[in-house]
């Protein structure tokens, strides 16, 4: 059969290099793709939870390790801060505007400690105020927050060095303070006095742009498969000889 003869003809050169970096990325791509379809359906769901709790009141609660509510509930603790801790979360832009996130630890009247994400400011006020959270209240607050689960960021850890106070992602399992609950962080009411600009209220990036990614992730690891077939094999001189040769 002609397809048969075709495909017979087909000769490699495989380039082991080049075979070991097409196969890391591929699988990169391809893993990226199904995150992104994964996150579109996360995406869904957070979105139409948040929109239920935001329409009713926050729950008050004593110790969070013992919470049976779900992510975006919205929680009312009693507590003061540790304001001899804090770090920034970098990369957070803005309308446009580099900027970082403050979180601070919270602790709650059980003794219980939390990680919450006070808001945004303009990096250049953090580089000139030294990042202190000079704002803070010393004594006992009740606070009303949002409960929002780790990031789960791909090829991304944070970096702990000698007075580093900047992270790249938050995982309060990865922070070097003692009893920080692992599971959950906060992200401040934007009622609270304390809280600066908080911009987990405003819209994100929908499920659609998720799937958008993921579309774009697969089209890359196509091209990059049809890259390698033609770069190691002689697909391309079959494919420039005429049809009636090819059958004979």
């Amino acid at each position: 059969m002609p397809g048969i003869a075709a495909i017979r003809n087909i000769q490699w050169q495989i380039n082991k290099t080049a075979a070991l970096f097409f196969c890391c990325f591929f699988v990169m791509f391809i893993g990226l793709g199904f995150w992104q379809i994964e996150r579109a359906g996360q995406k869904k769901v957070w979105l139409e939870t948040r929109g239920f709790n935001a329409a009713i009141e926050p729950q008050q609660v004593s110790w969070l390790s013992d919470f049976t509510g779900g992510e975006f509930s919205r929680v009312s603790l009693r507590g003061h801060y540790d304001l001899t801790h804090y770090w920034l979360l970098q990369n957070q832009v803005l309308d446009g505007i580099v900027g970082e996130d403050l979180l601070v630890p919270f602790i709650t009247g059980a003794g219980e400690a939390v990680l919450v994400n006070l808001g945004w400011r303009e990096e250049s006020v953090w580089r000139k105020n030294s990042g202190q959270p000079q704002h803070l209240p010393s004594g006992a607050v009740t606070i009303t927050a949002v409960l929002r689960k780790p990031f789960d960021l791909p090829f991304v850890s944070n970096i702990f060095e000698g007075g580093q106070a900047s992270v790249l992602e938050v995982v309060p399992g990865d922070f070097p303070y003692t009893n920080l609950e692992a599971n959950w962080y906060l992200q401040l009411d934007p009622s609270q006095p304390e809280a600066l600009l908080t911009h987990w209220q405003m819209n994100t990036i929908t499920p659609a742009k998720h799937i958008g990614y993921a579309v774009q992730w697969f089209t890359m690891a196509a091209v990059l498969l049809f890259a390698f077939l033609v770069t190691n094999s002689n697909l391309v001189s079959l494919w420039r000889v005429p049809k009636q040769q090819r059958q004979r």
